[in-house]
């Protein structure tokens, strides 16, 4: 019935009874019904061995002949129902025999009585076995039936039994009235009900899509088609503007965009999760399998489409913006799409274009499974606690004197060996396993400081800084060695957006407390700002590496590194050269006036502090 009330409603092609939630919810109907017939099945065999035996001991009984038919009759369908459990057939035929049964026994010697029970319980069977729409049929029928049962009584009676009476007639009929109007009422309101939860199921709340299961169980047939994921992409920048009341307008007016351009461009909208929306396309002949260009620019007008419709607000508009990314799919590999038109989305993001399609040649594929890897990896250094921390020393270019070291974070890999955390990095702070790393450097750092006397410095990120957690454990760090707290150094990672300079400022002042130095890590590097330097209370600017190298080579960056050594002095800030991997650097090094260095050519990383200082000479 529901099936039938939400046809108009659903995609084309879309299967119901291949949803997940479909088929747990007609187990649970199925086994219910089950219970039902099995139960009626027997209830009836009941009634009849009864009215035998009643009969027996009345002496009004029938032919004993009768009543074992109608026990096979009834045993038949019983195993019927165990055997096959075919429902359906077997609800029409308890509703046929209930019928027959009342007919027999309105001429049965004795019977009259049950045929008035079965005439006031039929309505109840018919609807909680067959539903409102074939109840209704089955009771309409069932009325006739018994219209014409009660014409016969009335003119033949070959038993000479008596009549029935209008008072019985009469009662019948009422109480026959109020189990039908109380039945189908029921019913009604169970599959409203019923409706409603499988419409919550199958359509979006917000935006009265259909869900990503409904997408899924729409692909049918052997051409492939293209499904797509379309991403809002500005969606929470607009929600930090203009608030969170906004979030649903957004959706909605998507979705109702989508809904719009359907029919112009022959395509079917779906909500997936979050800012995400899935689009399906058939692609017959116009989009061949082969043919890329032709159907990433059949992703691209979607974009464009969506972009010609900007979002009404107030007395101006707003304009959204989208990345699309597609795959195409049939039915024997619609198990594996979304991950594919996920893997394109993360393209267009990546490339910064408006849409991408997946290719199994790409390496995308191969990307995702080295990033489960890596995150794999991060998982079992920290479940097995097999981090190492090693540490480089920092070298005055003057006297080459140690003056810290760098603690340094090394993964053990899958080949059991320890590398640099370069390539993890992103990964952990996608996950969030950067806290426990900066944690477990934080107490690697303290525990550095108790056998050495030179001072450790640890790199942390802008996320850390606003961690409230973080602090506290710096705190607590410090607190087991009070002696040795002015002599640990927080490198500020500059290759990271400093966006929240307050934030910054308020975890340095708090660090400073605690008699901890900042220094400024790889700075010159993407984001660089030389109003940090002057906004922060900074100690050490580190210079970049990959600009420290292109010295020997580029004009233009000397300048630079010459420059910023020149604002440091001014502003009272030590610096330091990354990366001194040959002579001739630690020579311009030394020649522009950078006071410490740092690199493999001074001092590679080791397990542990060991002061050395002929490094130099």
């Amino acid at each position: 019935m529901i099936r039938h009330r939400l046809r108009t409603d659903l995609p084309a092609g879309f299967s119901i009874t291949e949803a997940s939630w479909y088929m747990s919810l007609k187990s649970g109907f199925d086994r219910s019904m089950y219970s039902k017939l099995r139960a009626s099945i027997l209830f009836a065999m009941g009634i009849v061995a009864f009215l035998f035996l009643y009969g027996q001991a009345t002496g009004t009984a029938a032919n004993p002949y009768n009543y074992f038919l109608a026990l096979v009759y009834l045993a038949g369908l019983y195993a019927w129902l165990v055997i096959t459990k075919d429902l359906a057939r077997l609800g029409d035929a308890v509703l046929f025999t209930a019928a027959a049964g009342f007919v027999l026994c309105s001429f049965l010697p004795g019977s009259m009585h049950t045929s008035l029970v079965i005439f006031v319980t039929f309505p109840i069977l018919a609807f909680q076995m067959r539903g409102t729409r074939r109840g209704t049929r089955w009771t309409a029928a069932f009325i006739a039936v018994c219209a014409a049962t009660f014409a016969v009584t009335l003119t033949y009676n070959p038993y000479d039994n008596p009549m029935y009476s209008i008072a019985q007639m009469l009662m019948a009929a009422i109480a026959f009235a109020i189990t039908l109007l109380l039945s189908h009422s029921g019913e009604r309101q169970h599959e409203a009900l019923l409706e409603s939860a499988t419409r919550h199921l199958m359509f979006d709340e917000i935006t009265g899509l259909p869900r990503r299961d409904v997408m899924m169980n729409s692909i049918h047939g052997e051409l492939p088609c293209l499904l797509a994921i379309l991403k809002v992409n500005n969606f929470n920048d607009l929600g930090a503007v203009f608030g969170y009341e906004l979030s649903d307008t957004v959706l909605q007016f998507v979705a109702g965009t989508l809904k719009t351009g359907e029919r112009k461009l022959g395509f079917r909208a779906y909500r997936l999760r979050g800012t995400e929306f899935g689009i399906l396309k058939d692609t017959g002949d116009a989009l061949p399998a082969h043919d890329t260009a032709a159907i990433e620019l059949a992703l691209r007008e979607i974009v464009e489409y969506l972009n010609r419709h900007p979002l009404p607000y107030e007395s101006s508009e707003i304009r959204l913006s989208y990345r699309i990314g597609g795959t195409l799919v049939d039915s024997q590999n619609r198990h594996a799409a979304l991950s594919q038109a996920d893997m394109a989305l993360k393209e267009a993001e990546k490339l910064h274009i408006p849409a991408a399609f997946f290719q199994a040649r790409t390496n995308m594929r191969d990307k995702a499974f080295q990033s489960v890897i890596k995150y794999s990896t991060l998982m079992d250094n920290r479940e097995k606690q097999t981090y190492r921390a090693v540490f480089q020393p920092v070298f005055d270019i003057e006297s080459g004197i140690v003056v810290w070291y760098e603690g340094l974070l090394r993964i053990l890999n899958r080949n059991g060996e320890y590398e640099s955390p370069y390539h993890y990095l992103p990964i952990a702070l996608a996950t969030g396993e950067d806290r426990d790393i900066s944690r477990f450097m934080v107490a690697q750092a303290c525990y550095a400081l108790e056998i050495t006397a030179t001072d450790i410095s640890v790199n942390i990120s802008l996320g850390d800084m606003l961690k409230r957690e973080f602090l506290e454990h710096v705190g607590a760090c410090l607190a087991a060695i009070p002696e040795r707290r002015g002599a640990l150094i927080f490198e500020i990672l500059e290759s990271e957006e400093l966006t929240d300079i307050d934030a910054c400022a308020r975890f340095i002042d708090s660090v400073k407390e605690l008699g901890c130095k900042i220094a400024i890590d790889d700075f010159g590097s993407g984001y660089s700002n030389f109003t940090n330097i002057a906004r922060l209370p900074i100690d050490i600017v580190k210079i970049d590496g990959a600009l420290i190298q292109r010295m020997l080579t580029d004009r233009q960056a000397y300048d630079i590194v010459d420059g910023i050594v020149a604002l440091c002095r001014k502003l009272g800030t030590l610096v330091v050269a990354e990366h001194i991997d040959r002579h001739e650097l630690l020579h311009m090094v030394k020649t522009i006036g950078i006071d410490y260095g740092q690199g493999f050519l001074l001092g590679e990383p080791m397990l542990l502090p060991v002061v050395c200082p002929e490094a130099l000479s």
